[in-house]
This record gives C-alpha cells, sequence and structure tokens, in this order.
C-alpha cells in the first residue's frame, strides 16, 4: 500500500472521529487547531513511510495527497453528520418567539428558517473543500519539512 494512501486513510479515522467528538457543543472551538495541525502531521507521517531516498518533491506530494484524503474522508463523514442533525432535528432550532421578534425589529428572518438539508449539504460541501485546500497545503508542508529534516 502506498504511504499517501495509509497515512491518509488514519488520517481520515481521526477526522472522522473529530467529526463525531465535534457534535458535542462547544468542543468545535477547541479542536480547530489540532484539526490544523493534524494535516501537517498527516504529511509528515506519510513522509516518514517513503522507502529511504525520498526527495522532497515526492515527500511534498505524498504529504498533499494523504492530507486532501484525510480532510476528504473528514468532510464526507461531517457533512453526513450535518445532514443527518439537519433532517432530524431542524437546522434552525430557533424559537417562534425568537424569529418574531427579529421581524418585529426589521430583521429578515429568512436564514434562520427553511435551510435544512439543503443548506446542510451546501454548507458540508463548501466548508469541505475549504478544508481539503488547507489540507493539501499543510500536509505537502508536513512532508517536505519531515522530508527535510529526515535526510537518508
Amino acid at each position: 500500500m502506498s504511504p499517501w494512501l495509509k497515512a491518509g486513510l488514519m488520517g481520515g479515522a481521526v477526522y472522522a472521529a473529530l467529526a463525531v467528538i465535534n457534535q458535542i457543543a462547544c468542543v468545535g472551538m477547541f479542536t480547530c487547531l489540532i484539526g490544523l495541525l493534524g494535516y501537517a502531521a498527516i504529511g509528515a507521517l506519510a513522509a516518514y513511510w517513503m522507502p529511504p531516498g525520498r526527495d522532497l518533491t515526492s515527500a511534498g506530494i505524498h504529504g498533499a495527497l494523504a492530507g486532501g484524503l484525510a480532510a476528504l474522508i473528514g468532510g464526507v463523514v461531517s457533512m453526513i453528520l450535518s445532514v443527518f442533525q439537519a433532517a432530524v432535528f431542524g437546522l434552525a432550532q430557533a424559537s417562534t418567539q425568537l424569529l418574531r421578534e427579529f421581524q418585529d425589529r426589521g430583521y429578515d428572518a429568512g436564514p434562520f428558517v427553511g435551510t435544512g438539508v439543503g443548506g446542510a449539504i451546501c454548507g458540508g460541501t463548501f466548508c469541505g473543500g475549504i478544508s481539503v485546500i488547507y489540507a493539501l497545503a499543510l500536509g505537502a508542508i508536513g512532508g517536505v519539512a519531515l522530508a527535510s529534516v529526515m535526510r537518508d
């Protein structure tokens, strides 16, 4: 099995677990930094598992692929959980009294009502796409950093 695939699947399992943990209220703000550092660590792990004779370019490519795969797996799990949450509980948990207060003060309450499953899918796709871009860059940085330190 390719080093980037092993590291990416391992990282995907970690990010899937993080997606489940993030469903707990207020936990996401603590796991955000861990998530960003994790992409670089996954890239470094992919470079570490490469056979001796690794160069910086191939280490960066392997790291980017591993980070991107991990972000893709974690993003899909996170979107599935968001869609399930939107379908079961409704995306807008705002009370009717709160919505009436918005309307009485002249604010549009539309963004809080009716987004449902479609909004969860759109938001998950957008956020997942952005996280894959970050993961590609940070995974490449982690792979290159480890390959530059571990000269063999």
